[in-house]
């Protein structure tokens, strides 16, 4: 479970931990980069990887059917098979109740990572079946370096930053 404010690289994190568990690469802290897994990861359409968002408002149970559905199948490019629940705190009461029951059971070789900024809204019963990681605001000059990476001038970047509360994201995820 990883939670924190909108803005702060829990989707990015996620998505390079699961990349890198199903890299066939050795071990190390980053995906290889050069393995079958990891160039389906930079694509974008890792076969193992699902991720599972709003559909409208809310995450619905017949999406989380559908991911518990291809769970049950051996990872066809990656060493492991993962499920990335963004806002997982809409995931709507039968889909929660849906995801808990797949948390208790899983598959083998399967790897959750739910996203939230909101963890106290999600099922008390989830989120003990969770390894919970907060993420923090973060700092003004951290937001500013990342915007001048991105092309920003110094002083524009470092004006931004003071207003940013901490987030990289453009506005408020609701």
């Amino acid at each position: 479970l990883f939670h924190g404010p909108a803005g702060v690289g829990k989707d990015t994190v996620a998505q390079a931990f699961l990349s890198r568990l199903a890299c066939w690469g050795e071990a190390g802290p980053e995906p290889c980069g050069s393995c079958r897994s990891c160039a389906a990861a930079e694509r974008g359409d890792h076969p193992d990887i699902q991720r599972l968002a709003r559909d409208g408002t809310q995450i619905k149970i017949e999406q989380v059917r559908q991911a518990a559905e291809r769970l049950r199948y051996d990872p066809v490019v990656g060493r492991i098979k993962g499920v990335l629940v963004e806002d997982a705190d809409t995931l709507n009461e039968a889909a929660a109740n849906a995801m808990l029951k797949t948390l208790e059971e899983p598959a083998s070789a399967t790897v959750f990572v739910l996203l939230t900024s909101k963890p106290q809204v999600l099922l008390d019963t989830i989120r003990s079946r969770c390894q919970a990681l907060r993420f923090a605001e973060l700092a003004p000059d951290d937001i500013a370096a990342l915007l001048e990476a991105e092309g920003q001038a110094p002083p524009v970047a470092r004006q931004a930053a003071v207003l940013a509360q901490g987030s990289m994201r453009s506005e408020e995820h609701t």
